[in-house]
């Protein structure tokens, strides 16, 4: 789209405010620092006046849009000049309006004749109701299911101090009303913001669903055009996800490999903030929510221990972790996780469809030890003191026996941030964030994407197709200021490049 809108903090704004008060003057006089002396300045004739979307001559935008295609003989570069892309902004709201399915005049038509209402419970055999409503339930994970009954919740409240029953009854007329006067409500509540009232809505409705009800929504008129403009009352800017700074990571990690490197609850905390920090996960693979109940431990989800394999490549080592069902992929069905990754080792190869097959692979990097994620995967089996299965969870609680659980990875990180000047408001999600950013700045958006797992909506074969795999080992090392893992001319191996942060190879405690 031609308008991108996005968070900008007050601070970084100082100068435009400038400007957003007429001080004129005083902006021209702070411009002078960034351009060369010399440069007269001055006031734009329209500067200070409202533009609208309504000021641009329709016709003119839409020749202007149509100038822009390749096919249209004047403009073979598919480039535009500047007053055709001021014609596009203002055509902005006619191009990304939300389209209402192809063929205006005859789909949606069709979709205007009215049908007579059934359901797949209706006529269904009384002996497989039950059957049919716990294949309809695998449609909502438990987190879905605590949010819809959030949101069914906030409705029976209102439903009571009204006196009306909680489940609207299929047809009613007077069913938009009532869910109007009940977001009117929630938008009369300050504190209540659009992504809050947008869910609880949405739970409402989904409840009534799973009641065996219409969605109460359905067929009313201008509830889309309400929902819209409650959008417009409520919605607040997004601030950024906060990411936890690198000083506090290195100063955490050096601190366990230098003084905690015979404490195995240390040493897998290090090791899991290594990972999430390098990988860009969620914190959702290594660890479960509650050790009983929903959201307990799930091999379909959490890292196992056969999800984890280091190898040798040349004289150097690689971890490779395997993710399996992840927020935006439950059920493993995205392209990585379906294919063979050409680069992974023989043995890393399986034959099981059920099994997820998207492998990434981090490259070593042992000229900084404190964040070498082979020392730090070694000495955590090594403090295991036992064999383990291939099924076990990868992570455990500090008794030993029971999963690692989200909970206490929050508390335990949170907690050494601050005791590393880090802040109250640091999260696991911290991790992912900073890991992005940090790659980002070194290695390139493209590769950063990929490795994270974000460009899943390709048919290729691996999330990597794109990239050399010397490019991929490199990820960890680019994020620490150096680069690893270059060709080497001899026999096409791989060689990293020490880095100058740090002159350390080993381990006090040597490999195993």
């Amino acid at each position: 789209s031609i308008l991108e809108p996005y968070w900008l903090s007050s601070e970084d704004n100082l100068h435009a405010d400038l400007l957003s008060r007429q001080q004129i003057e005083n902006f021209l006089e702070v411009a002078h620092d960034f351009v060369p002396p010399g440069v007269p300045l001055t006031a734009h004739a329209s500067a200070g006046s409202v533009a609208t979307f309504a000021d641009c001559d329709y016709s003119v935008a839409m020749g202007a849009l149509r100038q822009t295609l390749k096919t249209f003989s004047s403009n073979y570069t598919g480039d535009g000049d500047a007053s055709r892309l001021f014609a596009l902004l203002c055509l902005f709201v006619v191009v990304s309006a939300p389209s209402r399915g192809a063929g205006v005049g005859g789909d949606s038509q069709l979709l205007s004749i009215p049908y007579d209402r059934t359901s797949v419970f209706d006529g269904c055999p009384h002996e497989l109701l039950d059957r049919l409503d716990e294949i309809m339930d695998n449609r909502l994970r438990p987190a879905s299911l605590r949010k819809a009954a959030s949101g069914f919740k906030r409705w029976t409240e209102f439903c009571d101090s009204r006196g009306w029953p909680h489940l609207i009854p299929n047809g009613l007329s007077a069913r938009g009303g009532r869910m109007a006067a009940w977001i009117l409500s929630m938008v009369d509540d300050t504190v209540l913001t659009f992504a809050s009232i947008s869910v609880y809505v949405w739970g409402m409705r989904t409840m009534h669903t799973l009641h065996h009800l219409s969605d109460p929504a359905m067929g009313v008129e201008f509830f889309r055009e309400l929902m819209r403009a409650v959008s417009v009352l409520t919605a607040v800017p997004g601030t950024p996800r906060k990411r936890i700074e690198h000083d506090v990571i290195d100063a955490i990690l050096r601190d366990i490999y230098e003084n905690h490197w015979n404490d195995r609850v240390r040493v897998q905390f290090g090791l899991v903030v290594l990972i999430l920090y390098f990988t860009f996960s969620r914190s959702e693979c290594p660890c479960p929510k509650t050790f009983t109940g929903q959201d307990s431990w799930d091999p379909s989800k959490h890292w196992e221990v056969g999800d984890f394999a280091l190898r040798r490549r040349a004289e150097h080592w690689i971890l490779w972790v395997r993710f399996k069902g992840i927020k935006q992929d439950p059920r493993c069905e995205r392209p990585a996780a379906r294919h063979e990754d050409l680069n992974l080792p023989a043995d890393l190869h399986s034959s099981d469809p059920t099994v997820s097959k998207d492998w990434v692979p981090l490259g070593d990097v042992p000229s900084v030890p404190h964040f070498s994620v082979a020392l730090f995967y070694q000495r955590f089996i090594q403090l295991m003191g036992r064999a383990r299965a291939t099924d076990e969870p990868m992570f455990l609680a500090a008794d030993g026996v029971r999963p690692y659980t989200y909970a206490a990875f929050s508390s335990e990180l949170t907690a050494a941030c601050v005791a590393h000047g880090g802040s109250t408001r640091d999260k696991p999600h911290g991790l992912r964030v900073a890991g992005y950013f940090a790659s980002k700045r070194a290695n390139g958006e493209a590769i950063t994407v990929a490795h994270g797992g974000w460009s899943e909506h390709s048919d290729g074969h691996s999330r990597y197709d794109r990239f050399g795999h010397a490019d991929v080992l490199g990820v960890p090392a680019g994020m620490l200021g150096g680069r690893s893992w270059v060709p080497s001319p001899v026999l096409g191996r791989f060689r990293l490049l020490s880095l100058p942060s740090c002159s350390l190879t080993h381990s006090p405690y040597g490999l195993i």
